[in-house]
């Protein structure tokens, strides 16, 4: 789906312009941006990472992944400067949006990515675009939690309004008596972010099981064209996002308006680049956004077997401005996330086993890894998304034998 016309649909498949901007900075030292480094260097784009983990991006580290070709820097060209995390200071978008780079996103699109008062806020306010989300309310005490309770009832979720570490908080609550636990042992976070100032780090929202979440992905170009991928399901294990497979078992009219939606508001904030957004199909019927990522997502890994042009291809593609690529899927396709368990330990002697699975791919981001943290995913192409999920699901029972 596009919004182009067929021509300029025709005209996207094609490899990039001419164009004098050929050098860019992602933020964000991650597994998404090595990856993005790697379709940079596919379509010649010099690329370096800051970490934000420095105490300022005037201080941050700053590596260069593209070696041989000179420091453009010194030449006094542009770069394009883009992101691979959510996890951004006020202080450092000032610092950055002064600087010499270009932004995409700029900074006030950012602000929906980044902070999720500042996204459910904004939509309430926008009558004409008619967005729904979860009904929430800021919360600071269990007080908080106990009033938009009785309104809403019991359970409800608490997330914090911004990432830390690249993961926003997620946890649901059961009682009046679980919010003063859960509030009284999570210190407030240290970094340099805005934090218990500007009413409060934590959102109260209605329980949701959900009849499907999913996570549309868009491409956007500064001119304005766009192209959407089919949407990715999302599967969860114990809370968490486990597992998607893509296309999500939705009705195509759901697909539609959702697509349409996130266009809609893409446009609205000026948005470039890719851009992952999580909508909830609830069994009432109700479709509502979540939250948006204005950057590669660990939900879009799936593209890089499943679709032609995979979510960090495009997403160099529309920040430079060139024709988007085709984002047709090439069959059905599935990843898993890798999170580390003791069971993981000796996983290196298991890989040969894990690579005989037929059209399966692994992709490891560390030789290390850490319990409770991603170290990579396995993705799998099928006749089905069924066949392809059952494929990363024997990949990673192989992966933990001993």
């Amino acid at each position: 789906m596009s919004g182009n016309s067929d021509q300029n649909r025709r005209i996207s498949v094609q490899l990039g312009e001419p164009d004098s901007t050929r050098a860019a900075v992602i933020v964000g030292d991650n597994e998404l941006s090595n990856m993005t480094r790697q379709a940079a260097i596919d379509y010649g784009v010099h690329l370096d990472v800051i970490d934000t983990r420095s105490v300022s991006p005037a201080s941050s580290q700053t590596a260069g992944y593209c070696s041989t070709r000179p420091d453009v820097a010194d030449l006094g060209q542009k770069r394009v400067l883009t992101f691979a995390t959510d996890q951004i200071s006020g202080y450092q978008m000032r610092d950055f949006e002064l600087g010499s780079d270009i932004m995409r996103p700029g900074p006030h699109a950012l602000n929906f990515s980044r902070d999720l008062l500042y996204l459910r806020e904004a939509l309430c306010s926008l009558g004409d675009l008619s967005i729904a989300t979860p009904k929430f309310s800021t919360a600071t005490s269990a007080t908080d939690v106990d009033i938009f309770a009785q309104q809403h009832g019991w359970p409800v979720v608490l997330k914090s309004r911004w990432t830390e570490n690249d993961n926003r908080k997620v946890q649901i609550i059961m009682s009046r008596r679980a919010a003063d636990r859960f509030l009284g042992s999570n210190r407030w976070p240290t970094v340099a972010f805005e934090t218990r100032n500007q009413r409060g780090y934590w959102l109260v929202e209605e329980f949701i099981e959900p009849a499907n979440e999913f996570v549309v992905l868009i491409a956007r170009r500064p001119s304005g064209y766009w192209i959407s991928y089919p949407p990715i399901e999302i599967g969860r294990q114990g809370g968490i996002a486990f597992e998607t497979s893509m296309p999500a078992n939705l009705p195509e009219r759901v697909v539609e308006e959702a697509t349409q939606l996130g266009a809609s508001l893409l446009s609205g904030i000026d948005a470039t680049g890719i851009a992952a957004l999580r909508f909830l199909w609830t069994t009432d019927k109700r479709l509502l956004l979540d939250q948006i990522s204005l950057r590669p997502h660990i939900f879009g890994n799936l593209t890089l077997e499943g679709c032609q042009t995979s979510q960090f291809h495009q997403h160099i593609r529309a920040i430079f401005d060139w024709p988007l690529g085709s984002s047709t899927l090439r069959n059905s396709a599935a990843a898993l996330q890798l999170i580390g368990k003791p069971e993981n330990e000796n996983f290196h002697g298991n890989l040969a086993s894990v690579m005989s699975i037929p059209n399966t791919f692994l992709h490891l981001y560390s030789c290390q890894w850490q319990i409770g943290q991603p170290f990579g995913h396995v993705s799998a192409l099928g006749v089905t998304a069924d066949e392809a999920l059952s494929r990363v699901r024997e990949a990673a029972i192989r992966l933990c034998e001993s």
